[in-house]
């Protein structure tokens, strides 16, 4: 009889989606995931976890930017919530899946052990030179690894947002 439960038990972890079973672990691997949330989610598994209780019925937590920067392609949204600072890029408002995660959270660092807040050396020092860099706005830059998945816009040498993506894909997120 345990082993029925045991099995039971394990069916479920099995049939949950992907990306709740990733710890927490405040962690940017580029081209995979931040922390719990990996390249597979959508928006509303998404809102799913992270909408406050207080929120009446049909009202969403996220923010939708249109337009998040002059070097992002036609089409691609950004949604955005400021309540736990992870944001989720689309192109697909019907089905919501991510095409990248984007956090602005100084808890959270690559596997190189670079995240927002620290300034641009480190960036270089972990990762090298970026293969394409963008203008986003006033005098706001982002410095893409396309064969890594990952991106940086940096406000003058300071490092404010992490972009994580699927390798290779950036040319159809950004105007490169």
């Amino acid at each position: 009889m345990r082993f029925v439960g045991l099995l039971c038990v394990i069916v479920l972890l099995l049939a949950l989606p992907a990306w709740s079973q990733v710890p927490d672990d405040r962690l940017i691997v580029p081209g995979d995931r931040i922390g719990k949330w990996t390249l597979d989610v959508t928006s509303s598994q998404v809102e799913a976890v992270v909408r406050p209780a207080h929120l009446p019925p049909n009202v969403g937590s996220a923010v939708l930017d249109v337009r998040p920067g002059n070097d992002v392609r036609e089409g691609v949204r950004t949604l955005y919530w400021p309540h736990v600072l992870f944001g989720i890029g689309i192109n697909d408002l019907q089905t919501g899946k991510a095409i990248y995660l984007m956090t602005v959270s100084r808890e959270y660092r690559t596997t190189k052990n670079v995240g927002p807040g620290m300034i641009e050396e480190a960036v270089t020092q972990a990762y090298g030179l970026p293969g394409a860099t963008t203008s986003v706005t006033g005098g706001v830059t982002r410095r893409i690894f396309d064969e890594a998945g990952i991106a940086f816009v940096m406000r003058g040498n300071e490092v404010i947002q992490v972009y994580v993506f699927r390798p290779g894909t950036a040319a159809t997120i950004w105007k490169l």
